[in-house]
């Protein structure tokens, strides 16, 4: 601000201002200065060669009016794991402020949500102690890339007096009906054939196309195989058979048993729970009596990922420790049967952790002011503690160590705060070089405790 004081006569007079950055000066006087939230009032003062003196004040009002930047991750795309899509789970938002400094953020649908088939919009906002908003989104996407699961019947052979045989013979009925088709997502793929509408003598291979709801694709050949019964015709030049002899018997097909396609059915009760660098995966085995191993095979989650079989048995549990923290995996579970049959399978993800903050447990009582304690991350100068009651931010501490011990009371935003009997949640953020740089990390982690009376 500019302020300036001159006598009737137009001559310059010293002149003192008392505000924040305030100073001295002839006639006029040029200050800038940082100034609190808040109302501040600026008084400045002059004295006449004569001894008259004269004041002036004004206000300078700060508001915070802009909401915390907010920044989310990056669009997603998962492979669905049934028909319902898949859960998905992301990275922490994370949001700074330039009041306040790191506060929360809330996204919608919550990280681990049951996401559908098709793209969803995740709202990620945060709110600052004035109110102010700030909000970012990114978008999941689930797609189904994974074919149907195909089995085709065994080749059929046909006897008949005449050919070709017409597609509607109940034996090639019956050999077109034996394919089935299994598929992750959708529960009805549409199997289709090239079956001619007659087939000749000789053998006619067939093939079969399993289609789901989403488009994917996967094909599978059998074949029929029609012969025409009696004996051929003599050679040229043989002679023919003498009157009254009877044409030779037909031939006789030996009995077949028909090989098994009928696939197993899946494993149930399919549950993953997740560690510091451990991911433990549960089933039960179906009742199928000709089951032969269920195979499980992890990848990463996004869409046509690699698979890696982690697991070959008649088990029930697998502890995969193969694995990264922070990395989101896809475990799918497929049951085989003693002929090779499998089933369509079933999957689920994981994203292992390790927790950074390391006392109080989550949801710990205790009668005492809790001591706060966390992992120490790399390069950082300094950490930021927030702790709040209900809706109600109570503390915002700097520490530099990876610990922060409570107290019954202390002062935060103007007021005495104090540790009464409730539940509180507290946040820590890590961050780096100068605090006037407001370089924060993203959210380490939050916790609540109860404090008993």
């Amino acid at each position: 601000y500019t302020a300036s004081a001159t006598n009737p006569q137009g001559k310059p007079l010293d002149l003192q201002c008392n505000g924040p950055g305030g100073g001295q000066g002839k006639g006029s006087l040029t200050v800038t200065a940082r100034f609190p939230l808040g109302d501040t009032t600026v008084t400045c003062s002059v004295v006449d060669v004569d001894g008259t003196g004269a004041s002036g004040s004004f206000v300078v009002r700060v508001k915070d009016t802009t909401g915390p930047a907010v920044t989310v991750p990056g669009n997603i795309q998962r492979e669905a794991n049934g028909p319902a899509g898949s859960v998905v789970q992301y990275a922490a938002a994370t949001a700074v402020d330039a009041v306040d400094g790191p506060v929360p953020a809330a996204c919608v649908p919550v990280s681990g949500s049951q996401f559908s088939l098709g793209t969803t919009t995740v709202t990620c906002t945060a709110t600052d102690a004035a109110g102010n908003v700030g909000s970012g989104s990114f978008a999941i996407a689930v797609v189904d890339t994974t074919p149907p699961v195909l089995s085709v019947p065994a080749g059929a052979a046909i006897s008949t007096g005449t050919a070709p045989v017409p597609a509607t013979h109940p034996a090639i009925q019956a050999f077109l009906a034996g394919a089935s088709a299994r598929d992750i997502v959708d529960p009805s793929p549409n199997i289709t054939t090239d079956a001619p509408a007659a087939f000749p003598a000789g053998t006619t291979t067939v093939r079969f196309t399993a289609t789901d709801a989403s488009g994917n694709v996967v094909s599978a050949t059998s074949t029929v195989t029609v012969s025409v019964a009696g004996s051929p015709p003599p050679p040229p030049g043989s002679p023919p058979p003498p009157p009254g002899t009877p044409p030779p018997p037909a031939p006789t097909q030996p009995p077949l048993s028909a090989p098994d396609t009928t696939p197993p059915r899946d494993v149930s009760g399919v549950r993953a729970q997740s560690g510091d660098r451990l991911v433990v995966v549960t089933w039960a085995l179906p009742p199928d009596s000709d089951l032969d191993r269920i195979v499980v095979t992890r990848s990463l989650s996004s869409s046509g990922a690699p698979k890696t079989v982690v697991f070959t048995g008649r088990a029930t549990r697998l502890a995969d420790r193969a694995v990264q923290n922070g990395v989101e995996y896809r475990y799918a579970l497929v049951s085989y049967d003693r002929a090779g049959n499998r089933s369509a399978g079933v999957a689920v993800v994981a994203r292992p952790t390790a927790s950074a903050l390391l006392a109080p447990a989550n949801g710990a009582r205790t009668a005492r002011p809790p001591r706060l304690a966390w992992v120490r991350v790399a390069n950082a100068t300094y950490y930021n503690v927030q702790v709040s009651r209900g809706a109600t931010k109570i503390l915002s501490a700097w520490p530099a160590a990876t610990h922060l011990a409570l107290k019954r009371t202390w002062r935060y935003g103007g007021r005495r705060q104090s540790l009464v009997p409730g539940v509180y949640r507290w946040y820590v953020w890590a961050g780096f070089g100068p605090r006037s740089q407001r370089r924060y990390g993203a959210l380490l982690g939050e916790r609540t405790f109860v404090v008993t009376p």
